[in-house]
């Protein structure tokens, strides 16, 4: 391919990329090149099974009309096995023992007034099993409950110094999970990824705060909207 035509292969790839892109969607490099990278990297990506198992229940279960949205769910679950797994690691020797009471601790500490509401919308739990793990917390020592002049109705969550001195410990451990959790990809790769996950969990933060009444087949119905 001579230097034209490759001028030519790259204004038909931009007419291509922008035609995949929404109307409220800002054009960019780094859109354009992530756009080039998936179209021309014909690498076959291998992702392990759920099961080695060649049974037709198997084939059942993985069978999808797009394999690369089924690959991107498989993935999600691999993954979030493996940073639970991490994160235990971490906060073995901690008085908090799992993700969701260090994102509570993590949460209240860097919010000032922060209510239990708003605790359990931000870190995506369900009342019952956030009550639940507060109640732990408190229990330690680690929260404390109060009441504000300005809104009694609201019960509002601050940090205690003990609180405070068990993430002083438990930080360099979760920094370490960080870096381990982000593995062997580069800045690059790191960067474009944040900016796809960022997307896809803006849009599902949307749906469980607005839509989460609504069965899987109109969910599915709001996604293809929101193209």
């Amino acid at each position: 391919m001579n230097s034209k035509d490759l001028l030519h292969t790259i204004i038909n790839d931009f007419y291509d990329f922008n035609s995949h892109e929404s109307e409220s969607d800002q054009a960019s490099m780094q859109k354009f090149v992530a756009f080039l990278n998936a179209k021309y990297d014909t690498e076959k990506i291998e992702v392990r099974p759920l099961t080695d198992a060649d049974t037709e229940i198997d084939l059942l279960v993985l069978e999808n009309e797009n394999e690369d949205k089924r690959d991107v769910l498989l993935l999600f679950i691999y993954l979030f096995k493996y940073a639970r797994n991490y994160i235990k690691m971490a906060l073995a020797e901690s008085e908090i023992h799992t993700a969701d009471e260090f994102a509570f601790v993590i949460s209240v500490l860097m919010t000032p007034e922060l209510t239990k509401t708003d605790l359990f919308q931000r870190n995506i739990v369900e009342k019952t099993s956030g009550t639940e793990i507060l109640k732990r917390l408190v229990k330690k020592g680690l929260i404390h409950e109060y009441k504000s002049d300005k809104n009694k109705k609201n019960i509002y969550l601050k940090i205690t110094p003990e609180g405070e001195g068990v993430i002083t410990r438990v930080l360099p451990k979760m920094q370490e999970v960080t870096e381990i959790v982000s593995g062997n990809l580069s800045a690059f790769e790191i960067k474009n990824l944040l900016k796809s996950l960022a997307k896809l969990e803006a849009l599902h933060n949307d749906i469980y705060n607005q839509h989460k009444d609504r069965d899987l087949t109109q969910i599915l119905e709001f996604i293809k909207q929101a193209k």
